[in-house]
């Protein structure tokens, strides 16, 4: 969604996925089977430009899950990777990214610009018989 809110022009936009999965397939000897699937929950994008506040745009992953789907060791090894959100001011995101442009005022030689980026955990297994 985008949204102008004043007369100054300013602009915010907001773009989100709420879930999405991806399975990637081989054709076996056997038949076609799921290999892993991906899982990526809370993408959102957010931006605004205009004011004092030349730019923001914020990106937030709120978590991750990638799954062995052939791996036959047990429930111990089904996850190759999956996210311990972060517990940042803004909330609890596995990877927040802020950029922000901000006009200091006359006296500068141009705008000011800044990007925090917050990362929480990722627990990563390696099943040698999916990897190989």
């Amino acid at each position: 969604s985008a949204m102008v809110s004043d007369a100054h022009g300013s602009v915010a936009v907001r773009f989100g996925i709420g879930q999405l999965e991806l399975v990637l397939t081989h054709d076996f000897p056997e038949g076609e089977k799921q290999v892993v699937s991906l899982a990526l929950e809370g993408v959102q994008l957010t931006g605004s430009h205009g004011g004092s506040d030349l730019g923001t745009l914020d990106l937030r992953l709120r978590s991750l899950m990638i799954e062995d789907r052939i791996q036959k060791g047990g429930e111990q090894f089904r996850h190759l990777a999956l996210s311990q959100p972060a517990k940042d001011l803004q909330g609890q995101d596995l990877v927040h990214i802020h950029y922000s442009s901000l006009d200091p005022g006359s006296d500068s030689e141009g705008p000011v610009h800044q990007v925090d980026v917050a990362f929480s955990s990722l627990a990563l297994n390696c099943n040698r018989g999916t990897l190989s």
